[in-house]
């Protein structure tokens, strides 16, 4: 899929199967610097990088041993598992312990106000590359829908990003799912490149769209 009118400094390109085994990624300037990282298969966290302080701005967790995968963050036993070792060793600090946002937000996808699009820091379509890694990885593991249990209002937003359709076996609970083949092809600021069997690069358009006249 061809991105539209993209920036190529907007855009945040890196190797999904290296991200998987490494659990992390960096996005580097133009600020701001951000790190994502990956816990076992199931815990995405973003950070910011300052120069003497690191930010928790973001989390998503997912379950695939429970019936909703995305579902209360502490519904999951995969909380306290620990960061690569690779990760403090690349930033050169220790990212734990740190002020986890998840003991404020009783979710299990939630990004800072400032950090979605139109906020302050500029930051545009976290959640769609969050989303992508966390179905891409859901894939992966043989689970080709990804369920969902929306939290409040969430529920248009899950099915005009994602396509979502609302399963009809759970009773009284509303619960989604992402076909996650079709979506990768309808995601409009994501594209998955597979450069060969070892290597699937994954791109997000980090800018705001430009309106067409």
């Amino acid at each position: 899929m061809n991105l539209p009118d993209v920036n190529p400094t907007g855009l945040f390109c890196f190797d999904f199967y290296q991200f998987f085994h490494d659990g992390f990624v960096i996005k580097p300037n133009p600020p701001p610097n951000l790190l994502l990282t990956l816990r076992g298969v199931s815990l995405i966290d973003v950070f910011e990088i300052q120069k003497t302080t690191i930010h928790h701005v973001a989390f998503l967790d997912f379950d695939f041993t429970r019936p909703v995968a995305l579902d209360s963050v502490f519904g999951s036993p995969y909380i306290g598992i620990p960061f690569n070792p690779l990760v403090h060793r690349s930033i050169g600090q220790n990212l734990s312990p740190f002020c986890n946002l998840r003991n404020n937000h009783h979710v299990g996808f939630f990004i800072l106000e400032t950090y979605r699009n139109k906020g302050a820091i500029g930051v545009w379509n976290l959640d769609e590359l969050m989303m992508a890694l966390a179905m891409r990885i859901s894939f992966e593991m043989g689970k080709p829908l990804f369920t969902i249990h929306p939290t409040g209002d969430k529920k248009p937003y899950y099915q005009r990003k994602y396509n979502a359709t609302l399963l009809p076996s759970h009773g009284n609970e509303t619960v989604l799912s992402i076909d996650i083949q079709n979506v990768w092809n309808t995601m409009h600021h994501i594209s998955w490149e597979e450069k060969n069997r070892n290597s699937q690069q994954v791109c997000a358009k980090f800018t705001q769209d430009i309106p067409l006249n």
